[in-house]
């Protein structure tokens, strides 16, 4: 069998876990090395930072799933945030995969967990929206943020060395000294500190 005559499938596990649905989690997760972000090509890489390294998101994810289990409440603003990028990234694997599909089977089952997702990101997106219009939760963008600000990044207070249209470029400080410098999307930041003052999204 050629390359070229090798039969196009789509994404299964994604389209398994958009049917048979998710675990009410919500723990960060961190998305696989190279995943696009949207409103920019390609991944959103800090200076200095190369592909090869551990991602800031697999070290964070490790050290919090290391602390006790505590209740998380269905509409904290990360979880709805955390949730709205995840299944906006499957939704995009699956619409690029979606034209090259042979198997009628598998386009139907395709089509099917791409409208679930779509339904899932709009009922997302209400949902923070009435955070948003309750003082509990902010869209955070690169209007908010300058160097020198700390970011709330996936639970941890970073310092902001840089801000992009995407995310910002943090410095994470290792518990035994020294620092690693990582990106943060503005889907997964809920707070900033400047100048003493504290905003954060509600817990």
């Amino acid at each position: 069998m050629t390359p070229n005559s090798i039969p196009v499938t789509a994404p299964t596990e994604t389209v398994r876990m958009v049917r048979q649905g998710r675990p009410g989690v919500h723990r960060a997760r961190p998305e696989p090395a190279g995943s696009e972000v949207e409103g920019g090509p390609g991944r959103h890489v800090a200076p200095g930072q190369s592909a090869a390294e551990p991602s800031f998101e697999v070290a964070l994810t490790r050290m919090l799933e290391q602390a006790p289990d505590v209740p998380v409440m269905s509409d904290r603003p990360l979880v709805i945030k955390q949730r709205i990028a995840r299944d906006r990234e499957s939704l995009r694997r699956l619409r690029r995969t979606l034209p090259d599909l042979t198997d009628r089977q598998q386009r139907f089952e395709t089509e099917s967990a791409m409208r679930d997702l779509t339904q899932q990101i709009q009922a997302g997106r209400h949902s923070l929206d009435l955070l948003v219009q309750a003082g509990r939760a902010r869209r955070w963008g690169p209007s908010d943020f300058e160097p020198g600000d700390q970011a709330c990044f996936l639970s941890a207070w970073c310092e902001v060395l840089d801000v992009g249209p995407v995310g910002l470029t943090v410095r994470l400080r290792r518990p035994h000294g020294g620092s690693w410098s990582v990106p943060a999307e503005y889907t997964k930041v809920t707070g900033r500190r400047r100048n003493g003052v504290e905003d954060v999204d509600a817990a």
